[in-house]
C-alpha cells in the first residue's frame, strides 16, 4: 500500500463531494485543508485495520523510508515489505502477527544496544548472488558491535511440505549475520520457537552464533565461523530438537565447553558436516554435550583441540546416549581423548579415528559408562603418556565395553604405556585386528587377579612369541593381570559379504538379510539380534544365510552373523534394521464452519491415525491452546461455542516418533445473524406553535454499526451508535404540513432496522 496515494485518493474523492453541495472556493479550501491536517488521523484508521501491505524503500516511492515508520503504523495482520537497501535502524520490534519480509540485497546496520526481536514472523529470503545482511552500522565494525536476532515464542514456526520444503513460517535463507553479540546475547537466540535457518554465513560474534532453547527445528547448509562464547561457540543447544546437517561449523571457541557445538540435554543429530579448527579449554574442542541423546552420523570432525578433555568430541556431564557411526575423527588435540573424551553410553560403528594426539588416549580417552566398538579404524593416533589408539580407565564389571571388528594399527604412546590400547577394567576385545602398535598392542594394568579378554584377534603373526612380545602384563610384571590371547586367529578369515543396513516401513513385506560366506575348513556359526541368539550352528563353503525380517515393530534392530573356521579365525557382520513409520499420520479434514454469535453446539471433530503416534498442538490465530501426547485412532473435539463476532483459524498438527506430521486447518466465522431492534413510536400531530414535540427511538444489537435519520427523504443525521442507544429528534418549530422521519439502523454484518413516524403540524 502506497499511503500518500491513498490518501490523496480520499483527497479528491472529497473535493468532488464538497463541490456538488457547495462553491468552488469552498472545495479548495476543504482540499487544502484535508491534505495539510488529516495525515496522521488517516493513518490511525488505517492501522486500526488488518491485512494491510507496507511499503520501505530507502531511495524510492514507498509508504516509508525506514522499517521503524513502518512498524509504528502496523497492526496484526500487516506485512511490511522491504525492498533492498541500506538502513540503519534502532532496535525493532516485530510483533504479534506481524510480517517482516525482507527483500534480496536488503542490509540492516544496527548501533550499540540495539537488534532485531520477532514476536511476529520474519522472511528474510536472499539469495546466493544479493545475501540479506545483518551486521554492524560501525565505519571499522568488529565483534559486539550489535546485540543480535531474537525469535520468541509467540514468532512463527516454519512449516514444511512432505518433501521437506519450507512452504511458511519464519525463515533466514542466505542471511548474513555477523558483528553481534553484544552484552553476551548470541547473534541469533532462539527460544520455544522453530524458525528455519539454512544457506546462511553466521560469524564474527562475540558470543554463540545461534543459541537455541526449548525448541525443535533444523539448520541446514549453513556456514558458522568465527564465534566465541563460555558453552557453545558456534551454537549452543539447549532441552531442545535439533537437526544440523551438512553445515561447516569452524574456527569458534568456547572457554567451556563446545567449541563448535555444545549440546544440552537434548536430542541432536548430527549428520554430514565439517566441524573443523573449533576449540574449547575444558571439554570437546569441536562437540561438547551433557545428557541426552545424539546421533553423530557422517562427519568430518577434524583439526579441533582442547586444553582438557575430547578434542574432537567429549561429554562434559554424564547422562547421553549417543550413536556415533561412520565419521571422521582426525587431527584433533586434547589433554586426554585427542579424537574422542566419552564417559556415558555409547555405540560407535564404521568410524575412522585417524592421526589424533593427546596427553592420554590419542585416539579416545574412555573412563566411567560401558560403550560398544564396531568396524572402527584407530590407526596413526598418539598419547604423550598411556594409550596411543585407546585409554580404558575405570571400568567396573557391571560396565560392559566392547571391542569387535576394529583395526587398532600403527598407534604410539611416546614416553607411556600400551600403543594400542591401555586398559583398566574388564572390556571385551575380540576378533579386531591389533599390531604395529608402540611400546605395546596392550598393556594391562588390571591388578593380579583380573584379566582381559582379548581372544580371537589378528596381532600381525601366529608366532607366539612374538604376540607376547607386543602384549604387557603378568609375564612383564607379576603384579599386573594376564591378557588371555588365545585362541587367536591365523590371519585367514572367513570371506562373509557385507549387505547394507535396511530400513523399511513398518508392516511391509518381502524384507530380507542376505549373507554369503567362504571358507576352505568351516565350522560353526551364530546370528543375534540385539545380541540375542536366534540362530546358530554349522556351516558349509558358500553357504547363503536368509534373514526374513518382516514383522518386527516400530525400532531399531542390530543383526550380527559371526561364522568360525577350525583354526578360530571368524569373520562377523552387522546390519542394522530400522523399521520407521514411513507415513504421515492421517487426519479429517472437517468442514469449515460459519454459525451466529451466540448460538451453541458448535464445535471441531478431527480423528487422527497413526500405528507411533507422539505429540500434537492445535492453536487458535497461531496461538497455542492446546498440546499433548495422542494414541492411534484419537478424537480431538474443540469447543468453539462463545466466540465474538470474526474469523478464527484453528490448526491442528499431529506428529509420530519419527516426526512426520501431517496438519489441517478449519475456519470459524462468527457472523450476527440477527437484526437490530427497534421500537417504534407512534405519529405525531400538533398544532403549530406548540412545543415539547419529540421523536425518541431505541435501538439493540451485540453489533451495532451506522444509523441514518432523514427528513422527506433528506439526511439530517448519521453516526455510528451503541446497543441501547436512544435517538431522540426534536420537531417542534415545523410550519404547517406533513412531514416524513426515518430512522435507520445498522450492524456490523450488514443486518438492519427501520422505522417511519410521519409529523402532522
Amino acid at each position: 500500500m502506497n499511503l500518500d496515494k491513498k490518501i490523496r485518493k480520499e483527497v479528491i474523492i472529497i473535493g468532488i463531494l464538497l463541490t456538488l453541495i457547495f462553491s468552488v472556493n469552498l472545495f479548495l479550501y476543504k482540499f487544502s485543508y484535508k491534505a495539510r491536517n488529516d495525515i496522521n488521523e488517516k493513518v490511525n484508521i488505517i492501522r486500526n485495520s488488518s491485512g494491510n501491505t507496507w511499503t520501505v524503500d530507502d531511495d524510492g516511492p514507498s509508504d516509508f523510508s525506514t522499517i521503524q515508520d513502518a512498524v509504528n503504523v502496523a497492526a496484526s495482520g500487516d506485512t511490511i515489505f522491504v525492498y533492498p537497501g541500506t538502513y540503519a535502524e534502532g532496535s525493532i520490534l516485530i510483533g504479534e502477527g506481524i510480517t517482516l519480509d525482507l527483500n534480496p540485497g536488503v542490509i540492516l546496520r544496527f548501533s550499540t544496544t540495539n537488534g532485531l526481536a520477532i514476536y511476529g514472523q520474519l522472511i528474510a529470503k536472499g539469495s546466493e548472488a544479493e545475501p540479506i545482511i545483518f551486521t554492524s552500522n560501525q565505519s571499522s565494525p568488529v565483534r559486539g558491535d550489535w546485540v543480535g536476532i531474537v525469535f520468541t515464542d509467540s514468532s512463527i514456526d516454519a512449516v514444511f511440505d512432505e518433501d521437506g520444503n519450507h512452504i511458511n513460517g519464519s525463515i533466514m535463507q542466505y542471511c548474513i549475520v555477523e558483528y553481534g553479540g553484544e552484552s553476551s546475547t548470541p547473534a541469533i537466540k532462539i527460544i520455544s520457537s522453530s524458525p528455519f535457518i539454512d544457506h546462511c554465513i553466521i560469524k564474527y560474534n562475540a558470543y554463540s552464533g545461534i543459541y537455541i532453547q526449548d525448541s525443535s527445528l533444523n539448520l541446514t547448509n549453513n556456514i558458522i565461523s568465527n564465534n566465541s562464547a563460555y558453552d557453545g561457540g558456534g551454537i549452543n543447544i539447549q532441552s531442545s530438537v535439533l537437526t544440523i546437517k551438512n553445515n561447516t561449523i569452524s574456527f569458534n571457541s568456547a572457554a567451556h565447553v563446545g567449541g563448535g557445538i555444545f549440546s544440552w540435554a537434548s536430542t541432536t543429530t548430527i549428520i554430514d558436516n565439517n566441524i573443523i579448527y573449533n576449540s574449547a579449554y575444558y571439554t570437546g574442542g569441536g562437540i561438547g554435550y551433557s545428557g541426552g541423546n545424539l546421533n553423530i552420523e557422517g562427519n568430518i570432525i577434524s583439526y579441533n583441540s582442547v586444553d582438557y578433555k575430547g578434542g574432537g568430541f567429549g561429554n562434559y556431564e554424564g547422562g547421553a546416549t549417543m550413536t556415533i557411526n561412520g565419521n571422521i575423527i582426525s587431527n584433533n588435540i586434547a589433554g586426554t581423548g585427542g579424537g574422542i573424551y566419552l564417559s556415558d553410553w555409547a555405540t560407535f560403528i564404521n568410524n575412522s579415528i585417524i592421526n589424533n594426539t593427546a596427553g592420554t588416549g590419542g585416539g579416545i580417552s574412555l573412563s566411567g559408562r560401558g560403550a560398544t566398538f564396531i568396524k572402527n579404524k584407530f590407526i596413526n593416533n598418539t598419547a604423550h603418556d598411556d594409550g596411543g589408539g585407546i585409554y580404558l580407565i575405570g571400568f567396573q564389571p557391571s560396565e560392559e565395553v566392547f571391542f569387535y571388528s576394529n583395526d587398532i594399527i600403527n598407534n604410539y604412546a611416546s614416553i607411556g604405556k600400551g600403543g594400542g590400547i591401555y586398559v583398566t577394567g574388564l572390556p571385551i576385545i575380540s576378533y579386531n585386528n591389533i599390531y604395529n602398535n608402540t611400546p605395546y598392542d596392550i598393556y594391562n594394568s588390571n591388578p593380579l587377579e583380573t584379566p582381559v579378554n582379548a581372544t580371537n584377534n589378528w596381532w600381525g603373526t601366529t608366532n607366539v612369541i612374538e604376540i607376547q612380545e607386543h602384549i604387557y602384563d603378568w609375564y612383564d610384571d607379576a603384579s599386573l593381570g594376564i591378557v588371555a590371547y588365545t585362541p587367536y586367529t591365523d590371519g585367514t578369515k572367513p570371506i562373509l559379504t557385507s549387505p547394507a543396513d535396511i530400513t523399511y516401513n513398518e508392516g511391509s513385506t518381502g524384507n530380507e538379510i542376505i549373507w554369503t560366506a567362504n571358507d576352505l575348513n568351516p565350522t560353526t556359526y551364530s546370528i543375534t539380534n540385539n545380541s540375542v541368539e536366534f540362530e546358530s550352528g554349522t556351516w558349509i563353503d558358500g553357504q547363503v544365510f536368509t534373514i526374513d525380517i518382516d514383522g518386527l515393530f516400530y525400532g531399531t534392530y542390530t543383526f550380527n552373523i559371526t561364522v568360525y573356521d577350525i583354526d578360530g579365525n571368524c569373520a562377523s557382520d552387522i546390519v542394522i534394521v530400522t523399521i520407521v513409520g514411513g507415513t504421515n499420520p492421517t487426519l479429517t479434514n472437517p468442514a469449515d464452519i460459519s454459525y451466529n454469535e451466540g448460538s451453541t453446539g458448535n464445535e471441531i471433530v478431527w480423528t487422527a491415525n497413526d500405528l507411533n503416534p507422539d505429540s500434537y498442538s492445535i492453536t487458535n490465530n497461531t496461538v497455542e491452546f492446546d498440546s499433548g501426547t495422542w494414541v492411534d485412532g484419537q478424537t480431538f473435539t474443540v469447543d468453539v461455542d462463545g466466540l465474538s463476532c470474526g474469523t478464527y483459524t484453528f490448526n491442528i498438527t499431529v506428529v509420530d516418533i519419527d516426526g512426520n506430521s501431517v496438519s489441517d486447518i478449519v475456519i470459524v466465522t462468527v457472523v450476527d445473524g440477527t437484526f437490530p431492534t427497534l421500537t417504534s413510536p407512534a405519529d405525531i400531530t400538533f398544532n403549530e406553535g406548540d412545543t415539547g414535540n419529540e421523536i425518541a427511538w431505541t435501538a439493540n444489537d451485540l453489533n451495532p454499526a451506522t444509523y441514518s435519520i432523514t427528513k422527506d427523504g433528506t439526511e439530517i443525521e448519521a453516526d455510528n451508535w451503541v446497543d441501547g442507544q436512544t435517538f431522540t429528534v426534536d420537531v417542534d418549530g415545523l410550519s404547517y404540513g406533513t412531514y416524513t422521519y426515518v430512522i435507520t439502523v445498522y450492524d456490523v454484518d450488514g443486518n438492519f432496522a427501520m422505522d417511519t413516524v410521519i409529523v402532522n403540524v
